[in-house]
C-alpha cells in the first residue's frame, strides 16, 4: 500500500514523497540528505558573495599605488607611463563597472 505526499517548503518548493509503510526510512534519508546539500551550497554562496567586494578593495588599492608610481616626476618623462597610468585609471572603472 502506497500513498502519495505533497510536502510544500517555503524555500524549496513542493516536493512529492511516496510513502510506503514497508520502507519508510529510505525516503526520510533521502530528504534529509537534500535538506543537508541544498544548506550546504547555500552557506557556500553566502560565504563567497564576500569576494567581490574584496576583489574591488584590493584592486582599487593596487591601481592607486600604481598609478602615483607611474605619475612620479622620474617616470612621466617616459611616455610608455602614461599610458600605463591611464591604464589603471580605466581598469579603476572597470572594477567597477563604469
Amino acid at each position: 500500500m502506497m500513498t502519495n505526499i505533497s510536502l510544500s517548503r517555503q524555500d524549496y518548493g513542493t516536493k512529492k514523497i511516496t510513502y510506503s509503510p514497508v520502507n519508510t526510512t529510505q525516503y526520510d534519508d533521502a530528504s534529509v540528505a537534500a535538506d543537508n546539500l541544498i544548506a550546504f551550497y547555500y552557506n557556500i554562496e553566502k560565504k563567497l558573495s564576500i569576494l567581490p567586494i574584496i576583489l574591488m578593495i584590493a584592486g582599487t588599492l593596487g591601481n592607486m599605488i600604481a598609478f602615483y608610481v607611474l605619475t612620479r616626476k622620474k617616470l612621466r618623462t617616459q611616455s610608455t607611463m602614461l599610458y600605463f597610468a591611464s591604464l589603471t585609471v580605466m581598469d579603476t572603472l572597470s572594477l567597477y563597472q563604469w
